[in-house]
């Protein structure tokens, strides 16, 4: 028993009179007669089933069951065979019921039809992303995934993916009705892991998890849990001209996620959406996507249910040259009348090229949702013509920008627009303006407190700062401005503002102007000040020097020179002395000056 019996072919192994006794060993060098591939090892078993796939029936009685190596089945081992020699599907499931994981060896396999249903506790491993490949058959109108979640959308857990090529058949020369389903697509998984992998050429999206908060959406009766895509390439999947409808989808599409991670990935040429990913704790790492037809990043709500939350930190990621936004937190997706709340961060990221390199928006009103967003040392480059650097517009709380630098962004650095969220505040410090449009502009952001600290504003082509509406205050504290065509600081309707201190106030034009509403109120802060145009001064105008902003140590050497024009309507305007301990806070004492 313990000498194995070798054949040339199964074939030749099935045809054999011999009867071999139960135990025997026997070996064949390929496996079948399509492909010179697959060689095997067998056990002569009584108890066996056979299948023609891994297990085979003997002329001479009973069975050749197949041997497995560490629980990982050779595809060809179980007739699978290459793509122009035949269709592997059924012999991938047959391996994938068999056995613990399958192993995709060199070459290109043809999957068609409803795909490989992947069990549980599994592994699919190849030899390379561009070595070991699955590809969908030419038939366009064969729209299913490649890989996929288990019969009536059950969900699968506990799943690695290494190391395979999926390659869809989206031909544009050879339209699809509609677009597909995806190359990889689950609901409701939990566990997986998908690594070193390449998909390319699908009529939907490359990857696809689809999850849900509500229990009323069979099939997708919960989010999916602990995902980790790494070392993946997202490549040319989606694209309108595969199909004849409109349709166009993402290089890789997350909807309902928990616990997901991405490292190291690239999205290149893809339909819609590089990245489209939405859920609680997303985590984007040293990812690049390039020249999509919709955003390069897209962080998002859910789509079901009627409550949610989504969180995201993407960190050392680049985005250029897609025809939508770079980096985009967007919370307009979800069901009208129900309540999300979004949470974006994106720190030490590079934009350049991009339909607005940085964008946010959201529902538009306090009752549907909520945008929290941070963009912390970031780059912001080179916007295409007609947008901007940074595009905020919206239901937006909490803006934070920090240590962010907008270069030659030709319709302006950033701009904060009809942010209608009472009580939000906007902040940008540290940051830098050089060779922009209009570097910064606040426009109609009712009841927005807004804070511009120490930046710099310089070779701009425009104004540097543009302040227009009924903002419930903004500050203005260390800023340097130099070289700008237009104005450094042009105010107009806002109802409160500090003027704190700038330094290297010179530009072109060599003036400031700030218009204020019969209701404004100024502040102009300790330190050497120059406002060279003040319009207001209208019955009750308050126009207030703060002499401290640290307990009540007064600074005697304020000065503020307001050159002509300074227009009043009346006499009755105030100029006062005062003390204050936070600007955001009343002002605790005032004096005539």
């Amino acid at each position: 028993l313990s000498q194995a019996y070798e054949f040339a072919t199964v074939a030749e192994m099935t045809a054999s009179a011999v009867v071999f006794p139960v135990g025997k060993k026997l070996n064949t060098i390929v496996n079948n007669t399509l492909s010179n591939t697959g060689g095997a090892s067998y056990v002569v078993s009584d108890t066996a089933t056979a299948d023609g796939y891994g297990n085979h029936a003997l002329t001479g009685g009973n069975v050749a069951e197949l041997l497995l190596e560490d629980g990982l089945a050779d595809i060809t081992k179980f007739a699978a065979v290459y793509f122009d020699d035949g269709d592997s599907t059924d012999a991938i499931n047959k391996a994938c019921e068999l056995a613990k994981g399958i192993l995709i060896p060199a070459g290109v396999f043809k999957v068609s039809g409803a795909g490989i249903r992947c069990p549980n506790d599994f592994t699919v491993k190849g030899l390379g992303k561009y070595t070991s490949i699955l590809k969908k058959t030419t038939d366009v109108t064969d729209l299913a995934p490649i890989l996929r979640e288990r019969s009536g959308f059950l969900p699968v857990s506990n799943l690695t993916v290494d190391s395979v090529g999926f390659i869809g058949n989206g031909d544009e020369n050879n339209k699809a009705p509609s677009k597909g389903a995806g190359l990889i697509r689950f609901y409701e998984s939990y566990n997986i892991l998908i690594t070193d992998c390449l998909f390319t050429k699908s009529t939907g999206y490359g990857v696809g998890f689809q999850g849900s908060w509500s229990s009323g959406d069979v099939g997708k009766k919960g989010p999916h849990e602990d995902t980790k895509i790494i070392n993946c390439e997202f490549i040319e999947n989606g694209r309108q001209e595969y199909t004849d409808a409109s349709d166009s989808d993402d290089g890789i599409d997350f909807k309902g996620s928990v616990r997901l991670t991405v490292d190291n990935c690239t999205a290149k040429g893809n339909g819609d959406k590089g990245f489209d990913l939405r859920g609680i704790d997303v985590t984007v790492t040293n990812c690049v996507s390039y020249d999509n037809q919709g955003a390069g990043f897209n962080h998002g709500v859910e789509t079901y249910g009627t409550e949610r939350t989504s969180t995201g930190v993407f960190t050392n990621c680049i985005a250029h040259g897609n025809a939508g936004v770079g980096f985009n937190c967007n919370g307009q997706y979800g069901v009208l009348g129900a309540l999300s709340t979004i949470y974006s961060s994106f720190n030490s990221c590079i934009a350049y090229n991009n339909v607005h390199n940085f964008s946010a928006q959201s529902a538009g009103s306090n009752a549907f949702g909520v945008t929290h967003l941070s963009i912390s040392n970031c780059m912001s480059r080179n916007s295409t013509t007609g947008t901007r650097g940074l595009q905020i517009s919206g239901n937006i709380r909490d803006l934070s920008v920090v240590g962010t630098t907008f270069t030659e962004n030709p319709d302006g650095g950033a701009s904060c627009n009809v942010i209608d969220n009472i009580e939000s505040t906007v902040s940008f410090s540290g940051c830098v303006f050089k060779g922009n449009g209009t570097a910064l502009v606040l426009s109609e952001n009712l009841g927005v407190r807004q804070a511009v600290n120490s930046c710099v504003f310089a070779d701009n082509l425009g104004q540097a700062i543009i302040g227009v509406g009924d903002s419930d205050g903004i500050l203005l504290s260390g800023n340097v401005y130099d070289n700008n065509v237009g104005r450094n600081i042009n105010l107009t309707g806002i109802n409160s503002l500090v003027y704190d201190n700038p330094r290297g106030s010179r530009s072109v034009s060599d003036q400031s102007s700030i218009t204020l509403n019969p209701e404004s109120k100024l502040y102009v802060a300790s330190g050497s000040v120059e406002i060279n145009e003040i319009i207001g001064g209208y019955d009750g105008q308050e126009i207030k020097i703060l002499l401290s902003t640290v307990g009540k140590s007064i600074v005697t050497s304020s000065t503020i020179r307001l050159n002509s024009p300074f227009v009043a309507t009346t006499t009755r305007s105030l100029i006062t002395l005062c003390y204050v301990t936070n600007f955001w806070q009343e002002v605790s004492r005032s004096e005539n000056a």
